[in-house]
């Protein structure tokens, strides 16, 4: 029977039947999110594109993760602009 489990007595199956334990549900991506917000503060680009990859594994993190990228980068720039520009 599919979804179920057999038993075995020992010496052979035996006529019951279980539902299958429900799968494991996937860990939260706790590395990738630290990362994440990490590096958007001090690699933007890698921060942004980390983000999206939290987007795509619905994480609940990649939209600030994200956000935070471009602030970043705008203050970089910014200071960038004012010592070199």
């Amino acid at each position: 029977m599919p979804n179920t489990q057999a038993y075995w007595d020992g010496q052979q199956w035996t006529e019951n039947y279980a539902p299958l334990p429900p799968r494991p549900v996937e860990p939260p991506h706790t590395n990738l999110v630290i990362a994440g917000w990490l590096l958007a503060f001090f690699v933007p680009v890698v921060g942004f594109v980390i983000g999206c990859v939290l987007l795509g594994k619905r994480a609940g993190h990649g939209v600030g993760v994200m956000l935070l990228s471009l602030v970043a980068a705008g203050m970089w720039y910014s200071t960038f602009m004012n010592l070199y520009g």
